[in-house]
C-alpha cells in the first residue's frame, strides 16, 4: 500500500511539473493589443508597433517573436510569462508580466518598464 501511495504521489508530481512546463497563456489575454490610436495602422500593417499579438503559445511584438516556456498566475488578472525569443536574428529569454483591466485594457511590464494601456484591436 505504501509503495502504491508513493507511486501515485510521484506520478502526480511528474504530471504537475509537465503541466507547468507546457502551460499556455489564458484566452482572456489573447488578441492583437496596441495603443488605441495605433490600432487601425497596426492592423493594416499586420504587426504591432508598441503592443503585442498574444496567443496561447506565442507573443509577437515589433521585430520580436517569442514562444511561451511557462506561465504563472499571481492573481486573476495578472500573469507572468517566461519566453524564449528571437529578435533581429538573436535569441534571448525574457519574462513579461501581463495585467488585464476589465478585459478591455492590457499593460505589459518588461523588467519594470510598463507599456501604456493597450486595447484589443478588432
Amino acid at each position: 500500500m505504501k509503495v502504491a501511495g508513493m507511486a501515485l504521489l510521484i506520478s502526480l508530481g511528474l504530471s504537475a511539473s509537465v503541466q507547468a512546463a507546457t502551460a499556455n497563456i489564458p484566452s482572456s489575454f489573447h488578441g492583437f493589443w496596441e495603443e488605441a490610436e495605433m490600432c487601425k495602422l497596426a492592423l493594416e500593417i499586420g504587426a504591432p508597433n508598441t503592443g503585442a499579438v498574444i496567443s496561447a503559445t506565442e507573443v509577437h511584438g515589433y521585430e520580436n517573436h517569442c514562444e511561451v516556456k511557462e506561465v504563472t498566475a499571481p492573481s486573476k488578472n495578472t500573469i507572468e510569462v517566461s519566453l524564449a525569443c528571437m529578435q533581429e536574428g538573436e535569441s534571448h529569454n525574457e519574462t513579461l508580466e501581463l495585467r488585464s483591466f476589465d478585459n478591455k485594457y492590457l499593460v505589459i511590464s518588461r523588467e519594470g518598464d510598463n507599456t501604456l494601456p493597450l486595447v484589443r484591436c478588432e
